[in-house]
């Protein structure tokens, strides 16, 4: 009925190089420790997971014009991967409840907090926007040269770093958790159709679109990220009715009951221009 583990792991995304660009293996190391348990004669069920992980040169889909390639064209460099030379540290927990307190009921909760950091300033590889106005003068130095010089770069790069202090961890909300509720009759018109009624939300607290907070392009601030955002989808079924020789199921079900329009993701277009899905 109870179950205590702990346990550590290595894993690694391999390296590589696209033209001037090289970058190193991403190494994860990370421990979780934890309890998984069974109490009150199957009634209840409860596990708890704590987790950290460190990862050495993380892995990014960057993108930008002060990458100098072989193409003399510069003003448009597709998303290439680049590694962060600092530390980047994951943390958190992870919460599950099932219970079924009486006969055809059930009730589930589950609860995630991840927190994250980097420990440190960022790579000059993982660059900011000229839209914004910072570094517009290292910017247009090397967005007006068909080939920028390692002078250009080097300084653009060195601007870019310090104008970055507050990079944030993108599409990943500190707090999500799920809550349901399902009823299921015993059987009913003397077969085996039983009804069901089952209601769940979906928590997810605000989550960053734009990994720069320093810089948000003008007039876009508000799909920076996105508010904290409840879900609420439902199901009612008769299962397992006798249809002549068939066995069948009705259901009604609906999702985002509540019509929440909230962005879910965002993403640039021309660099000056953002799309949304909701």
């Amino acid at each position: 009925d109870l179950l205590v583990y702990a346990k550590y792991s290595r894993s690694y995304v391999s390296g590589g190089k696209l033209a001037n660009i090289e970058w190193k293996p991403e190494i994860a190391k990370s421990w979780e420790a934890g309890v998984k348990s069974t109490m009150f004669d199957g009634k209840l069920r409860a596990n708890l997971a704590l987790f950290a992980v460190t990862y050495d040169n993380l892995q990014l889909a960057q993108g930008g014009s002060a990458f100098a390639l072989s193409n003399p064209t510069v003003a448009n460099i597709p998303v290439i991967i680049t590694g962060v030379n600092v530390p980047f540290k994951a943390k958190g927990f992870e919460l599950e409840l099932t219970a079924a307190p009486t006969r055809g009921l059930t009730l589930g909760a589950n609860l995630g907090y991840t927190t994250t950091k980097f420990d440190g300033v960022l790579s000059a590889t993982v660059l900011v926007t000229a839209a914004s106005g910072l570094c517009g003068a290292e910017f247009g130095a090397v967005a007006a040269t068909p080939v920028p010089t390692a002078a250009q770069l080097s300084a653009l790069a060195a601007c870019e770093t310090a104008a970055s202090p507050h990079y944030k961890q993108t599409l990943l909300p500190a707090v999500t958790s799920n809550l349901w509720a399902q009823w299921e009759s015993e059987p009913l018109f003397g077969g085996d159709a039983r009804l069901s009624v089952r209601l769940d939300a979906q928590i997810k607290s605000s989550q960053r679109f734009d990994a720069n907070d320093d810089a948000p392009l003008p007039g876009f601030e508000p799909v920076e990220k996105s508010p904290s955002t409840l879900i609420l989808n439902g199901r009612i079924a008769l299962s397992d009715f006798d249809l002549g020789p068939l066995k069948t199921t009705f259901a009604l079900w609906g999702r985002n009951l509540t019509d929440d329009k909230s962005i879910q993701f965002t993403g640039g277009i021309s660099g000056v221009s953002r799309s949304a899905s909701f």
